[in-house]
């Protein structure tokens, strides 16, 4: 009698007989189990969009800020620069005028075209309205008086600009019966007549001009506003 040989092969590794309840019950743990990795993935998406946005927050808050303020220094600084450049080119200018007009060669003839000219430059360079008028043909004496003269015009016209705060200048150059006249007017402060002792060496040169001219000079305030500034001469 042969007998049977027993399963050489543990329980656990017998082929699993498929069963109705078995299958349900993996169908149920798939299900289960779904769910899960699905409701992570949505978990996983949420803190990732949260972060995103706390990480977007943060670069507006700060870095976005600091951003931000450093252009407007920067347009600060470039204004800032335009202005010094500005200002160092306008002091370049002054200079050579200066330096020009210390040794200006004014002649009786040229006068009038150098008091256009000085009228001409100080509108260009201070946005301002000036004008020159020749009344009529003028024979100043010589060099030096045309040169006192020039001096005087120059110096009331920077006073205007510069103390008077004017916005328009006139010249008038002419003659009248018994002499010449050069008159300054500007619409800017009005002269103070009791102060006119104590100003300073412009008004002092511009006497001493006037004088070395055989001329007088007078210096009053306009009839509304400003200053005006006269010299008169005699002709040749």
């Amino acid at each position: 009698m042969i007998k049977r040989q027993k399963d050489v092969f543990p329980q656990r590794h017998r082929k699993a007989v498929s069963t109705p309840a078995r299958e349900k019950k993996l169908k149920h743990k798939l299900l289960i189990e779904t769910k899960k990795a699905k409701s992570l993935e949505r978990a996983i998406c949420k803190m990732s969009t949260q972060v995103q946005k706390q990480i977007g927050k943060d670069l507006h808050d700060t870095v976005c800020q600091d951003l931000m303020a450093a252009s407007y220094m920067v347009a600060e600084i470039t204004e800032r620069l335009k202005q010094v450049m500005a200002i160092v080119q306008d002091a370049g200018a002054l200079t050579r005028d200066i330096a020009r007009g210390l040794s200006v060669d004014v002649g009786p003839d040229l006068l009038p075209k150098i008091l256009s000219n000085l009228m001409s430059k100080t509108a260009d360079r201070f946005r301002s309205n000036c004008k020159f008028r020749l009344g009529s043909d003028v024979k100043v004496a010589d060099d030096a008086v045309a040169c006192n003269l020039y001096f005087i015009a120059k110096e009331a016209t920077q006073n205007a600009i510069t103390h008077g705060k004017a916005k328009n200048i006139r010249i008038r150059f002419g003659h009248f019966k018994n002499g010449g006249y050069l008159v300054i007017k500007n619409d800017g402060l009005r002269f103070q007549e009791d102060r006119s002792k104590t100003n300073g060496i412009g008004l002092n040169m511009m006497n001493h001009r006037a004088h070395s001219s055989k001329g007088s000079l007078t210096v009053r305030a306009g009839a509304r506003n400003g200053t005006v500034v006269g010299c008169f001469f005699k002709l040749r």
